[in-house]
């Protein structure tokens, strides 16, 4: 419900199945497993709030279908779903793509995954790092009511939670061709830290920005 005026908003409504011994298979409206920023919770940031970056490049949440698969060391996820930011949308709405497929790989290479839910590393946490890379294509097609316009999205990033440190980098690309017009592609970077001076008391610091074609924009840097 909205703090402000108290409307209802269906944000998570799936349901998981176990396939196999360490497979789930995710059938709803949800956050796809890509940009790492935005899949962690907003109440485990390491700001306030999430970065203007990935404001620009998430896909936020969609309807569809996603298999992940997580070993000791490796992660990876792969979706099918109707498009990016089609949260509580019909199959005739204009924010409808026709379709969409997505894809996540990580690697770690010390620690736990539970580690990595959140940004924050608090002191005496175990050193963990995680290399990862995601894709999104989709197509607006030809549905009555959907905009024909084609996205592509590519992310990498690269997270570390320590004993009482940590550290995030991730590099963003999007491309957008619409039926009609050119293509306006984006680029975004984002490097954040932070540092527990005490127990309780942690300094943190980021910078991100979003770089655009100055040919589609009146300013190429945001």
């Amino acid at each position: 419900f909205g703090g402000s005026d108290g409307v209802f908003d269906l944000k998570d409504a799936y349901a998981d199945f176990e396939v196999g011994e360490n497979g789930v298979l995710r059938v709803g409206q949800f956050k796809p497993f890509l940009v790492k920023e935005q899949y962690i919770s907003s109440g485990r940031q390491l700001a306030v709030d999430r970065s203007a970056a990935n404001s620009a490049f998430n896909v936020d949440r969609v309807q569809g279908i996603e298999y992940m698969w997580e070993s000791d060391a490796f992660r990876v996820a792969a979706g099918f779903n109707d498009g990016a930011n089609t949260d509580n949308t019909s199959y005739t709405s204009a924010a409808e793509a026709d379709w969409a497929v997505y894809a996540r790989a990580e690697f770690k290479f010390g620690g736990t995954w539970a580690a990595t839910r959140q940004f924050t590393s608090w002191r005496g946490s175990e050193f963990t790092n995680v290399l990862g890379a995601g894709i999104h294509y989709q197509s607006g097609g030809e549905t009555i009511g959907t905009v024909d316009t084609d996205l592509l999205l590519a992310t990498v990033d690269y997270q570390i939670a320590a004993n009482g440190w940590n550290a995030y980098v991730a590099g963003l690309y999007s491309s957008a061709d619409p039926s009609m017009g050119d293509d306006v592609d984006l680029f975004g970077v984002v490097a954040q830290g932070g540092l527990f001076l005490s127990d309780q008391f942690e300094i943190f610091g980021r910078y991100d920005g979003v770089f655009g074609d100055d040919e589609d924009f009146a300013e190429d840097t945001f």
